[in-house]
């Protein structure tokens, strides 16, 4: 569920030209980011304000790879 609402515009786009792999790259980065906020917050003090950041990454990563799978949608790729 995203944390805007549903029909706001997209904060977060990849520009026309980023190589598909560097966008990958970020949106991994980002992932693993996220993952270890989300281990700290399970074992740490910190835990919601952790979680709220990871879930916000891992949004951002998600818009990434959502963005990077428009053109093979509209071309029928799979």
């Amino acid at each position: 569920m995203p944390l805007a609402a549903p029909t706001a515009t997209p904060l977060f786009t990849v520009n026309p030209d980023i190589p598909l792999v560097d966008a990958l790259a970020h949106s991994s980065n980002l992932q693993l980011v996220a993952n270890q906020q989300m281990t700290d917050a399970a074992m740490g003090d910190d835990g919601p304000h952790l979680a709220w950041a990871a879930a916000y990454l891992g949004e951002m990563a998600q818009a990434i790879v959502h963005d990077l799978t428009i053109p093979v949608a509209h071309n029928n790729v799979a």
